[in-house]
């Protein structure tokens, strides 16, 4: 990656962040140097994120930085291609009971797509929550482990997060994090990330 990368996190509402916490993507981009840019939209599911990124990458701009010409002007990361495209999902398929075979294909096709535009990706496992609902915790483990299982299969130039690490006291609500959980989710990503620079 070079200062002029750009990278960009598709998710739910745990990339999107909000109330009052600091984004991952902030701190990413502070520590990589790099813009990064937040796709993250709260309540969405695998499906929808599938569609959006196929979109985003569809329609991906011609120029390039710092950009010539009116259409190119401000230089905005949602019109440039990104050099790696970081996904997170799988938490509102959990609550709507998806069957884990299709989240995990929607995920797999994400992960597919973005290789396919040339970016590394990011393959970010589902991260602990205090969610007292049965089933929940068995099922995210079943999601990780087959984005373990897939991630080793892969040809193209990926790496695999395991959200796990970060500890759930940094939970403001038993699912979201505060700033200090952001911070370590994103040193988790940039930590991958490096060896590609």
């Amino acid at each position: 990656m070079a200062g002029t990368s750009v990278i960009l996190a598709i998710g739910d509402s745990l990339t999107r962040g909000g109330f009052g916490s600091i984004l991952y993507t902030e701190f990413l981009s502070d520590m990589l140097g790099v813009g990064v840019e937040n796709a993250g939209v709260w309540g969405e599911l695998t499906e929808q994120m599938l569609g959006r990124l196929e979109a985003r990458l569809g329609a991906e701009s011609t120029c390039e930085p710092p950009g010539d010409g009116p259409d190119c002007e401000p230089k905005s990361l949602q019109l440039r291609r990104p050099s790696v495209v970081l996904v997170l999902g799988g938490t509102n398929d959990l609550s709507r009971r998806t069957p884990l075979s299709e989240t995990v294909g929607n995920l797999q096709a994400m992960h597919e797509l973005a290789a396919s535009y040339g970016a590394v990706v990011g393959v970010l496992a589902v991260p602990l929550f205090l969610e007292p609902r049965i089933g929940w915790a068995k099922n995210r483990k079943a999601i990780n482990d087959e984005l373990v299982r897939l991630q080793a299969t892969y040809e193209f130039p990926s790496f695999l997060v395991n959200l796990s690490q970060v500890p759930s006291t940094h939970l403001y609500d038993g699912l979201h994090f505060k700033s200090e959980g952001y911070w370590r989710f994103a040193e988790l990503v940039a930590e991958q990330l490096r060896q590609f620079r």
